[in-house]
């Protein structure tokens, strides 16, 4: 009855894992979605000109930089994350051959 207990919080927290990994997943895509789009408007912008043009491209420019600083901690987090869920998967594995061969 224990083993069973431990077996299903440890599923759960890969589980947990798993989501996280993908919550993380979709928020990149978001992000480099959102950094195209800047960049599109920073080339649209360029185009232009005028002193007002010129503090609509620096922000612009400010706001790519923040986007692609929160893709570069996205992409971080998403590699932590799946380093653990490897990890987990690869010790899971590992115990349940030293079951196997304990019960042999």
């Amino acid at each position: 009855m224990d083993v069973q207990h431990r077996k299903t919080s440890s599923d759960g927290s890969a589980e947990l894992f798993g989501i996280h990994l993908e919550v993380i997943s979709k928020l990149l895509q978001a992000e480099e979605w959102r950094l195209s789009i800047l960049q599109r408007d920073l080339g649209n912008q360029m185009r232009q000109s005028g002193i007002q043009k010129e503090r609509e491209i620096e922000q612009m420019n400010n706001n790519i930089r923040r986007t692609k600083s929160q893709c570069d901690q996205l992409k971080r987090e998403y590699d932590v994350a799946a380093r653990r869920v490897m990890r987990r998967n690869s010790s899971r594995r590992k115990v349940i051959a030293l079951y196997i061969l304990v019960d042999n």
